[in-house]
């Protein structure tokens, strides 16, 4: 059985680069119409702090383990988030836990924005208009969509967390890192921010001054 949950724990991160399909029901939304209203409105960039995974790891491994990781994790969301506020400039930016975020969407009198240290800051608001959703169903791959969750099709691009390294205690995990690595090199927050520009630049009715 540990085994079992060993090998799991390990294909996640395959997993994710396989592709996130979307609920057939959903609303089809491409990044034509989104990308303009997102340049106009806000940008929430959802993160994780991988509760289950951590629960798994003190099961696995014992609580001290646990912490270390939940410590990895919480430096590692930090470090993504001086990423997107050093190359991140196509909109206004905030950032918020995702359970924190599935509340706000619900009642958006909440205090859910996060300082750069991820703790809540109830002076952060953001300003009326258009809301987009940076997110993760996974660990690495981050697509965007809207306030109601519909993904956005292409032509949307994609942003790669390279911040949660993975521990290389187990083959199986060593090889998924280096197969996320080989695949996901050139999707970083400044070609994030490019491609977002490129895109907009397709519609000639945009106004690119800010």
């Amino acid at each position: 059985m540990r085994f079992c949950l060993i090998i799991l724990v390990s294909l996640i991160p395959i997993i994710d680069l396989l592709g996130q399909t979307t609920n057939p029901k959903q609303k089809l939304i491409t990044g034509r119409t989104a990308i303009p209203q997102l340049h106009e409105g806000t940008l929430i960039v959802r993160l994780s702090k991988f509760n289950e995974k951590i629960e798994t790891i003190s099961a696995l491994e014992g609580e001290p383990n646990a912490l270390i990781e939940a410590e990895r994790i919480h430096q590692a969301n930090i470090n993504l988030l001086n990423e997107f506020k050093n190359d991140y400039s196509f909109s206004d930016i905030v950032f918020a836990f995702n359970v924190d975020l599935h509340n706000y969407l619900q009642n958006r009198d909440l205090n859910i924005f996060l300082d750069d240290e991820l703790n809540i800051d109830p002076a952060i608001k953001i300003k009326e208009g258009p809301i987009y959703i940076l997110a993760s169903q996974g660990y690495t791959t981050y697509r965007l969509y809207d306030d109601q969750f519909n993904v956005i099709e292409k032509p949307s691009p994609q942003y790669i967390n390279h911040h949660i390294v993975y521990n290389y205690k187990y083959f199986l995990t060593k090889t998924a890192q280096g197969f996320r690595e080989l695949i996901t090199r050139d999707r970083s927050v400044l070609k994030f921010n490019k491609k977002l520009f490129f895109y907009l630049r397709q519609n000639p009715l945009i106004n690119l001054d800010r």
